[in-house]
């Protein structure tokens, strides 16, 4: 045993002494044959790059006299003249005996501060002992590469007559054909080399003796430590037996890994976590049992630790274990070092300790799955949504390639499948009478329990017809339950793998189906409260009447289709302030009226009924709206808002104000109905009697001769023409009848008017101030012509007595009205008559001139002016009359622009509305002109209709009976002996419910109107003359209406 103790510590004593003068050696022979001629190899090269620079810095110097050569400012003589001094005087190097020389591509030597013999002469022979040429070399390197280095003998800038080493750089300087050289001695190098050698020498010398002192002292050292080492040894392997069989035996999973990464040792209970044998860890590396998607996390934790960096903070992955399952592990490792005392511990692997946390992930699982399925209800749109979003999250806790969900109709004994993703199974339609013999599904229903069935029960289900589809290999499905009634299920199976699922993933599937159900119930609850909303919504959206609610700011909060259509702002206008009271109604004093009511209704919460207001839409026009409105408040009691009802009753009050002037006119011709039979009898005969006196008087005139004779009968013919003017006012007051309506020019009209009547105004001077461009008018011609006669034949009257009589007649146009004033300088109208200018049978003429303002002879009818009036006003026109006495008279008269096609305001007013578009219409009109823009306005865009024209109520009804239409747009006054409500009875044997617009603005039957609308909801009724824009909104609305 000492023998073998002696030779174990000789050879202790070698493996500690021979690195050492090993390594002493190593470092010897380095210094000698790698430092050293690597110093001097560096040395040199720093040598080089330092002439280099040097040549660069002179090189640039010339160039410098160069630039001044080319700028004019010196010869280049002059230049290279300095530059040749300059140079000569530069030296550098320690001893300040370096230099520069110049010679050309000759080469000739140009300049040698220590051999000017040399300057001058050729050079090209000029060699070293050794025959270089180092001239030509330098001549033939700058012509080749611009610069370069020479290595040559020269002679000892010491000592002249020895000849050294030397290497010069050289470089071309072009623009004068110049070489620039300079140089340095080797010997140098080798100098400082030599010294620095010597030093080294010195130190090598000194680090060998304190080696011979180590090993001497580790020597004696190693004898005492070895006798105590076995001494330790025995004790530490006892303890490490002790250590080991505690590992063994311990309660968690223990491994070492070493450097490379590979298992040195597994406890039992890791093999147990697991299932692998120990010799299936040993030497293996980690990579393959791990799972794939943990494998980056687990190499990350290994290397740093490996590498001593990582941290004592746990962390967790997923390995497969033995039966290739996924199983949870959570690890905490630690480094392993080996050295101890003054000795700097090596980094020789890790160790770990390893719990199986697989049943802890699960329960996480399954509280997350749960969390994320109660999340889900708010999170989805839709039990289609939530359907898929469960789908997706039970994936996450198992294999759901093959799923579905089932809801089960007790009623109908029906199991639905609203859900479902299969491989295989394309059909999944509905399974009635179910029960449990028949369907997997309808057995867990029945039961309602959870079912796991593997390959061998499905298979002798099967052959009792007791699966429907493709048989799985393994079927696990589980039972929606809601206060103890299965509203569905919830399964999955698996076509290739009969081990996919096991009574572990059965329970985790059971846990959260009361979950899943829970979820499906509120989903479905939701979904009938959205589809109830929407319904409401829809009703609210949809609804006939203006529908909007503010909030307790008089924000507005809903803003339906309804109040879009009467208001003509959008939604996307109004929603969200209050400001478009101010555009609906810009009248300050009045919106405020209006606003302090609305306020009341929501902080006092007031009731309104019945209460009207007239809005401004956006396209300009008035709409008069019943409101009815009420306050809104919150579970509390406070106020959070009000909700207003309107209906637009502008057609209603405007029905109500036409039968109010119809039942006027009708009783102002109640009243002068007698006056009106006898004046229209009176002037049949008078005029028979007239055109008696006119004939023989006109006979008489032909034949007669006497001068006096003539002048009487020419007064009688004058005085006869005036009495036929009297007779057609007469008519004209006598008989009602609807305009026929027909498109002019006004100042055409006017011009024909004045020829008529040239005789009359003779001796008067008439100024006329025509708007260019004045759009056509559509009107009677007749009774436009008519007016024009009396509102002139007035102004002759009233100028008779003017010395310097003036008629100024005007025309104008602005973007809806047509109009003309008529002017004169005349007598005036006093203020105290003003009221009855247009009254039956009113005049200041003939007897009832009492101021004599009028030349004596001139008479009125009384009816001209009352006339006047009732043809303005039966085309929707107004009549203005302003007088000064004895100064001036003007009537102005405005009559509605009808155009004959939409503006481009008026179309985007009629898109804002609910279109009715594509439908086919029934024209009744006989007026041509008026007909044209109605078709041209109902086929165009935006509304596109199919219109059939008929002229005649027989054409109507032939039409009407030939075709389908969707609405009647009807004229009351009609050729022939069938008039439009002969028309309208017949259409309404036919059909009961097609919209019906009847276009007149005939007096008797304005006054049947409103008892027809009041028994036939499907018929309106617009005036003549009519706007386009509003014809267009009445035929909208009732489409609208009867669909």
């Amino acid at each position: 045993m000492a023998v073998k103790y002696d030779k174990n510590i000789l050879k202790k004593i070698v493996q500690i002494i021979l690195p050492i003068w090993f390594t002493f050696v190593l470092f010897a022979l380095s210094i000698f044959f790698i430092l050293v001629p690597s110093l001097k190899t560096n040395m040199m090269d720093q040598k080089k790059q330092t002439i280099k620079l040097l040549i660069d810095h002179t090189y640039s110097l010339l160039s410098g006299y160069e630039d001044q050569v080319r700028q004019g400012l010196m010869t280049r003589e002059n230049a290279q003249e300095k530059a040749i001094a300059q140079i000569r005087d530069i030296r550098y190097g320690t001893d300040g005996k370096d230099y520069y020389w110049i010679n050309d591509m000759t080469p000739v030597m140009i300049m040698h501060p220590y051999l000017p013999d040399l300057e001058g002469r050729d050079i090209s022979m000029f060699a070293d002992p050794n025959g270089k040429r180092m001239f030509m070399e330098a001549v033939r390197l700058v012509t080749e590469n611009g610069s370069g280095y020479v290595d040559y003998l020269w002679e000892d800038k010491d000592n002249p007559d020895k000849q050294v080493p030397k290497i010069s750089y050289v470089k071309g300087f072009a623009p004068w054909q110049w070489v620039l050289g300079t140089g340095i001695y080797t010997k140098d190098v080798e100098s400082e080399i030599s010294t620095i050698l010597g030093r080294l020498t010195g130190v090598l010398i000194l680090i060998l003796l304190v080696i011979l002192c180590i090993s001497f002292y580790l020597t004696f050292q190693t004898f005492g430590i070895e006798d105590e080492r076995h001494r330790s040894v025995t004790q530490l392997k006892k303890s490490e037996r002790l250590h080991r069989r505690f590992i063994d035996n311990a309660p968690i999973g223990m491994y070492t890994l070493n450097l490379k990464g590979e298992f040195t040792y597994a406890n039992k209970k890791l093999t147990q976590i697991t299932g692998y044998k120990i010799k299936d860890w040993m030497n293996q590396s980690f990579s393959p049992i791990v799972h794939p998607d943990d494998l980056e996390i687990a190499f990350t934790k290994i290397k740093n630790r490996l590498a001593g960096k990582g941290s004592s903070e746990p962390y967790e992955i997923r390995i497969f274990n033995s039966n290739q399952d996924i199983i949870w592990l959570k690890i905490t490792s630690s480094s392993i070092y080996e050295g101890s005392g003054s000795n700097v511990p090596a980094l020789v692997g890790m160790q770990s300790f390893v719990e199986d946390i697989t049943d802890v992930k699960h329960a996480e699982d399954i509280n997350r799955t749960l969390f994320a399925i109660s999340n889900a209800v708010n999170a989805t749109n839709s039990l289609p949504d939530l359907y898929e979003q469960i789908h997706e999250l039970l994936g996450e806790v198992f294999d759901v390639t093959n799923f579905f969900i089932v809801l089960v109709d007790t009623t109908e004994r029906t199991l639905h499948f609203p859900y479902y993703v299969d491989t295989r199974d394309k059909d999944f339609s509905a399974i009635e009478n179910f029960d449990a013999e028949d369907s997997l599904s309808g057995l867990v229903v029945t039961r309602k329990k959870p079912l796991l069935l593997k390959r061998a029960q499905l298979e002798k289900r099967a052959e009792q017809n007791g699966v429907w589809g493709p048989v799985p290999k393994v079927w696990m499905g589980v039972p929606l339950i809601i206060k103890d009634e299965v509203i569905g299920v919830i399964a999955v199976q698996s076509y290739t793998d009969e081990e996919r699922y096991t009574e572990h993933d059965l329970q985790i599937l059971t846990a959260v189906s009361d979950q899943v159900a829970l979820a499906i119930e509120r989903k479905q609850g939701e979904d009938k409260i959205r589809n109830l909303s929407q319904f409401r919504e829809s009703i609210i959206e949809n609804a006939d009447i203006w529908l909007n609610v503010l909030d307790e700011r008089g924000n507005v909060v809903i803003w339906n289709k309804a109040a879009e259509s009467i208001s003509g702002y959008s939604k996307e206008e109004v929603v969200g302030h209050d400001r478009i009271w101010e555009r609906t109604y810009p009248d300050k004093s009045y919106r405020e009226e209006i606003m302090a009511k609305a306020i009341a209704i929501i902080q006092e919460n007031q009731v309104m009924r019945d209460f009207e207001t007239t809005i401004q839409r956006k396209d300009g026009h008035s709409r008069v709206i019943s409101w009815h409105s009420n306050g809104l408040r919150d579970d509390q009691g406070n106020p959070i808002g009000s909700i207003a009802l309107g209906r637009d009753i502008t057609e209603r009050r405007q029905a109500e104000k036409e039968k109010m002037n119809a039942q006027r006119i009708a009783a102002e011709h109640k009243e002068l109905a007698l006056v009106g039979q006898i004046a229209g009898k009176m002037a049949h005969d008078f005029n028979n009697i007239l055109g008696i006196i006119m004939g023989n008087t006109e006979l008489s005139l032909i034949e007669c001769t006497d001068p006096e004779m003539i002048k009487t009968l020419e007064l009688i013919v004058e005085q006869t023409i005036k009495g036929r003017n009297l007779t057609k006012n007469l008519i004209a007051f006598a008989k009602s009848q609807e305009p026929k309506q027909d498109y002019f020019k006004i100042h055409e009209k006017i011009d024909f008017v004045l020829g008529l009547m040239k005789k009359d105004l003779e001796e008067i001077e008439i100024i006329r101030e025509d708007q260019p461009d004045t759009p056509e008018l559509l009107a009677d011609p007749g009774m436009i012509e008519h007016a024009l006669i009396n509102l002139i034949q007035n102004a002759v009257h009233a100028t008779s007595l003017t010395p310097d009589p003036v008629i100024t007649i005007r025309t104008y146009a602005g973007n809806e009205q047509i109009g003309f004033d008529i002017e004169d300088n005349g007598c005036g109208i006093p203020k105290e008559y003003m009221d009855s200018i247009f009254t039956p049978s009113f005049t200041l003429k003939g007897n009832q001139d009492i101021k004599g303002a009028y030349k004596s002879g001139i008479k009125g009818s009384g009816y001209g002016m009352s006339n006047v009036s009732k043809y303005i006003k039966l085309h929707k026109g107004e009549i203005r009359m302003e007088s000064e006495p004895d100064v001036k008279t003007r009537v102005r008269v405005s009559l509605p622009v009808i155009k004959k096609e939409l503006t481009p305001k008026e179309k985007i007013a009629i898109r804002n509305e609910q279109l009715e578009t594509g439908k086919r219409i029934l024209l009744v009109e006989d007026e041509t002109s008026i007909s044209n823009v109605q078709y041209r306005l109902l086929t165009g865009d935006p509304l596109c209709h199919q219109v059939d024209i008929a002229p005649n109520g027989q054409t109507a009804m032939t039409l009407f009976k030939a075709n389908a239409y969707d609405l009647v747009s009807l004229d009351y006054i009609l050729p022939g002996k069938i008039n439009g409500m002969d028309i309208y009875k017949f259409i309404r044997s036919e059909d009961k419910r097609i919209p019906i617009l009847f276009i007149s603005g005939n007096i008797e039957f304005l006054e049947s109107l409103n008892t027809l609308k009041q028994g036939d909801p499907f018929v309106d009724h617009r005036s003549k003359p009519c706007q386009n824009k509003e014809y267009l909104s009445a035929i909208n609305t009732l489409l609208r209406h009867d669909s």
